[in-house]
């Protein structure tokens, strides 16, 4: 793979989900997970990938993900210039001087 390009390395990430916020779950019904991931980039695209346990017995024991993303505006005008654009209708190169 020509186009592999190494981005960055973050070992690991967490996720949990305690419950409603108004009353959590009893923590063996809570998932806590731990993921060790890491992110790349090929040719025009960013991936997140990882390999997840769970540490509670609410949650799932081994999980895998993978995020997959672009910019979308790549190759647009640059928005953190904070230059505003203003769209105009182009001007017609069909002149007309007809007059009743």
């Amino acid at each position: 793979m020509g186009n592999l390009v190494h981005s960055a390395f973050n070992p690991s990430e967490y996720y949990t989900d305690l419950g409603p916020l108004q009353r959590w779950l009893p923590f063996n019904e809570q998932q806590h997970n731990v993921y060790a991931v890491v992110d790349f980039k090929i040719g025009r695209f960013d991936v997140n990938a990882g390999v997840g346990y769970g540490l509670t017995p609410g949650s799932d024991r081994l999980m895998y993900k993978m995020i997959i993303g672009t910019d979308l505006n790549e190759g647009g005008s640059d928005k953190s210039s904070g230059a505003s654009t203003t769209l105009r209708r182009p001007e017609s190169r069909l002149t007309s001087s007809f007059r009743p």
